[in-house]
């Protein structure tokens, strides 16, 4: 079972995969989507926020939701919800930006497209192996019908990610 220590111990290979983001996308981007409303689903121990804040990133617009609360760890305690991403529980077109790294094989659902604002940005991930790349590529891209992808990579460290930036059109 996944516990606080578990999710704490992940730090330095989610760091590692948040580094490349930053490296291939940018500080440009990431500063861009920050001034905007975020929602981080699955924000488990908070490590994309805490990394963005090492990086001297303002995150004050970034809600984090996870379904567990003892998992979750924060920056600002007001911008942490508990909740299911398959039925968020937020307003439509809330978000302009949605960021879910290593949860959407979880979820597989598309609720997260209701709460993102049209023209909003998706950047999701998901872990794989050689075994599951094919299924975890095609899971990502089944979730995005109703989106224009925008840029997608993989990033080959410690764990291995499949990364996909994609544009709500409607």
């Amino acid at each position: 079972m996944f516990t606080p220590q578990v999710y704490d111990s992940w730090q330095d290979v989610q760091w590692e995969k948040y580094d490349e983001f930053l490296r291939i996308m940018g500080r440009d981007f990431f500063s861009s989507i920050l001034e905007k409303r975020v929602l981080d689903i699955g924000s488990g121990s908070g490590y994309l926020e805490r990394f963005l804040v090492s990086k001297e990133f303002d995150v004050k617009n970034v809600v984090s939701l996870d379904i567990r609360k003892d998992f979750m760890k924060k920056v600002d305690k007001e911008t942490l919800v508990i909740g299911d991403a398959k039925f968020l529980p937020f307003k439509n077109g809330r978000f302009d930006a949605v960021v879910s790294v290593d949860t959407m094989h979880l979820v597989k659902d598309t609720d997260f497209a209701r709460v993102l604002k049209p023209g909003g940005l998706a950047l999701l991930s998901v872990f794989f192996s050689h075994g599951v790349y094919e299924e975890r590529r095609n899971l990502l891209r089944s979730l995005l019908t109703d989106f224009q992808i925008i840029f997608e990579f993989e990033i080959h460290g410690k764990e291995k990610e499949y990364v996909i930036l994609a544009r709500k059109t409607n």
